[in-house]
Order: C-alpha cells, then structure tokens, then sequence
C-alpha cells in the first residue's frame, strides 16, 4: 500500500483529534450527537418559522462543555440557525442545549435561543 500526502493529513488530525496524554477520544466530542437530538427542541422555539445556516459537514454547536466527570451531561452552544419574525425577515439566533447521554438514546433537558449573534464572536 502506498501511502500519499493526504493520508498522511488524515492521520495527523486523526490523532490530534484523539489527543495525546489526557485520554480524551473523537467519541468525548458530543456535538455529533447533539446536533440531531437538540435540533427539533431548538426549532420549537421559533414563533414562525426557522432554518439552519451552517454547511454540509459543519456542526451545529461550535462549543460544548462537559458538566460532569462522567461526561454523561454536556452543555453547548452555537449560532447556526435563523428565526423568522412577524414580518417574514429572518434573524440570527444563538442558542443552547443541554443534553443527557445516559443508557439508550440522549435526553434533551433543556433547549433556549436567543436574537443575535453568540457572544464572544
């Protein structure tokens, strides 16, 4: 097997990804997971109508904790998604997400959207 440039890219990230002495993995990230779970409790916050901005293959939150030491509960955060008012003109929301990764399928405990852009950006 030859190996290219860009499998060499791909194990760099890979591995960076995995991180090195602090044991985390690609599986510690929830956002994956949370953007399909919150996604329909974010939309129900909308008066009228809504619609995601973010491209194929980018993730809904952009920033995410863990809440606790067993990362069974995460928070995050992103600013992907537009509201439409009264008016039919569509504004930027940020919003929120709180989920619970226990035994079967993720809870969504809490979900909130705010106007505007995310602060801090």
């Amino acid at each position: 097997m030859r190996i290219n440039k860009m499998m060499i890219a791909f194990l760099v990230v890979f591995v960076a990804a995995c991180g090195g002495d602090d044991g985390r993995t690609v599986d510690d990230d929830p956002t994956i997971e949370a953007g399909v779970y919150c996604s329909d409790a974010i939309e129900r916050q909308a008066q009228y109508a809504s619609r995601w901005t973010n491209g194929f293959g980018e993730r809904k939150f952009s920033r995410y904790r863990w809440e606790n030491e067993e990362k069974t509960l995460a928070f995050l955060i992103g600013d992907r998604v537009e509201f439409q008012n009264g008016f039919g003109a569509w504004q930027p929301h940020w919003y929120s997400c709180e989920i619970f990764f226990g035994e079967g399928a993720p809870v969504v405990m809490e979900a909130h959207a705010f106007p505007g852009r995310m602060p801090g950006r």
